[in-house]
């Protein structure tokens, strides 16, 4: 089923705020989608999205009682390659991780954007989270992505202790993270598709 109006949940610092809670109920997304650990934040998500096994592993972590009601409400967004990779290298994780429902992806450099983008030098959105989550909402119907949380600026997430080795936040990361975004914006805008942040 094609859902056009969807909701994606960054971890950015505004997320928790009272005014983001405001929006969502006058926005009133369709479909919700936590990235990485917004998870961890009570809006009524359909999807957790993440690229990095990290995050699933840190979520589990630290806060145990969310994971669990998680798996219960929730579809899991993850890279093809966890399924492996979980199987491998990660034994304590396989459990939890077949106990969600799950879809996988491929995104990568020799994946297209679902609608045409062009991107000036070397700009790889399949890196980022956030728009791999726009990706898959555009592949499901969608025409209307509020996004909440995406501030692309500052240090840390709207809560603390979810920080991995990968995690890059510094002025040339929120950047190209921003270039990224108006390019993706812009020609969504072209097809017929809004995405705003919010």
């Amino acid at each position: 089923m094609k859902i056009s109006k969807w909701g994606i949940f960054c971890p950015g610092k505004s997320l928790p705020g009272l005014e983001t809670y405001k929006k969502v109920l006058v926005d009133k997304p369709e479909r919700c989608v936590a990235v990485n650990c917004a998870v961890v934040f009570p809006f009524p998500y359909d999807y957790w999205s993440m690229l990095d096994i990290e995050v699933f592993e840190e979520v589990r972590k630290r806060n145990p009682s969310a994971f669990r009601i998680n798996r219960k409400i929730m579809s899991l967004w993850h890279l093809k390659s966890w399924e492996r990779e979980i199987e491998e290298n990660y034994p304590d994780l396989r459990e939890d991780f077949r106990s969600y429902s799950r879809f996988s992806h491929s995104y990568c450099s020799k994946t297209p954007f679902p609608v045409p983008v062009y991107f000036t030098g070397n700009k790889c959105w399949w890196n980022y989270t956030l728009f791999c989550s726009i990706a898959m909402a555009i592949e499901r119907g969608g025409k209307i992505i509020y996004i909440y949380g995406a501030d692309m600026e500052g240090k840390g997430y709207g809560t603390a202790g979810y920080l991995n080795a990968r995690v890059r936040h510094n002025k040339e990361r929120w950047e190209e993270e921003r270039e990224i975004y108006l390019s993706i914006k812009r020609s969504c805008s072209r097809q017929g598709i809004f995405i705003g942040r919010r």
